[in-house]
């Protein structure tokens, strides 16, 4: 389902928040728009790159992108973190079900360009262990395609 405040750029594969969403009870929403950039890059591997603030008045925007890469069928994952410029708990937490959701169907998210405040997130969670944390893309298809 369709947020009525989302844009979906099918073609390009591209999600982002609209700039006046209606006003829903007291939800108060980012000044910081969220971009999430789907690319296919092998088969069975998708390229999310997220641009911009995540918190809890856009997560869904993210969520939903996460989504229809696995209702493609798509379960490894290479997030793209160089233009995210703060990832909030709502964010961390997408990113939490969303592993659960790939492992379970035999996929992985690989995380690049991760900010070093999200590694030590991971390590204060103890998901260290399962957030795969690695340089560049090449690295990223390298491990997922294992």
């Amino acid at each position: 389902m369709e947020h009525p405040w989302l844009i979906n750029d099918a073609r390009a594969g591209t999600y982002a928040r609209k700039r006046n969403p209606p006003a829903r009870g007291i939800l108060k929403t980012s000044m910081d728009p969220l971009k999430v950039n789907v690319t296919d890059l092998v088969p069975g591997m998708a390229r999310l790159s997220i641009e911009g603030t995540v918190d809890p008045s856009n997560v869904a925007v993210m969520k939903n992108a996460i989504d229809e890469v696995f209702a493609r069928g798509v379960y490894k994952l290479v997030m793209d973190l160089k233009g995210a410029r703060y990832i909030s708990s709502s964010g961390i937490a997408c990113f939490i079900t969303s592993l659960d959701v790939a492992t379970g169907n035999g996929g992985q998210i690989a995380f690049i360009a991760a900010d070093h405040q999200i590694q030590r997130i991971a390590q204060i969670l103890m998901l260290s262990d399962v957030f795969l944390f690695v340089d560049d893309e090449k690295a990223a298809i390298a491990l997922l395609s294992r």
